[in-house]
């Protein structure tokens, strides 16, 4: 299966706009993973300095790579400050390694805030399972490169050069840009 399979991200969730507003906002409401905080007592802090570890190595792969930090920013949101600034939690709401709940104008598609979810329990920690990109790349579970690529996807979702992962198709589209486009950085990460 390819990265971005119902392997790695699980069912569909059932989480729909909601325009309430009248402001011209869209509001993700449903079952769209909003709890955060963590399970496994003292485990939390490890897992979340893992995050800020690979929140750093992502960083560092941006500034080394100027077509993916081209391709993210070509929204003309500020990725680099996207990155260091987007709120990243442990929720196990959903069965995928990490998610993205944006807030978007419906008059654009740049989200005006965006939250990451990564959950404790998934492949983002755990070895054990590979996925294969669309481009042929396999990423071993819980490696640098999983994770990196993990980050960079949902970056991408944050800052609105990837659409929200609807189905298998749109997220095969997503990967398959983000590899073609941030092949440097990806490759930073490690062998897989």
């Amino acid at each position: 299966p390819g990265f971005g399979a119902d392997l790695l991200y699980g069912p569909l969730p059932d989480c729909f706009p909601f325009f309430s507003d009248g402001a011209g906002f869209s509001v993700m409401a449903g079952n769209c993973g909003s709890q955060s905080g963590s399970s496994g007592g003292g485990k939390s802090s490890g897992k979340l300095a893992t995050i800020e570890h690979a929140r750093k190595n992502v960083l560092a792969a941006l500034l080394n790579d100027g077509d993916c930090l081209i391709f993210l920013q070509s929204a003309d949101v500020p990725v680099i400050s996207t990155l260091q600034n987007l709120p990243i939690n442990l929720s196990t709401a959903r069965s995928y390694p990490a998610w993205t709940i944006t807030v978007t104008p419906v008059t654009s598609n740049v989200p005006i805030s965006a939250e990451t979810f990564v959950n404790p329990n998934g492949a983002f920690f755990n070895p054990g399972q590979q996925f294969q990109l669309p481009t042929g790349q396999i990423l071993n579970s819980g490696s640098p490169v999983f994770q990196g690529f993990a980050l960079l996807h949902e970056l991408g979702h944050a800052t609105g050069i990837l659409p929200q992962d609807a189905d298998r198709a749109t997220q095969d589209q997503n990967n398959t840009n983000l590899a073609k486009n941030c092949k440097k950085a990806i490759q930073s990460f490690g062998s897989k």
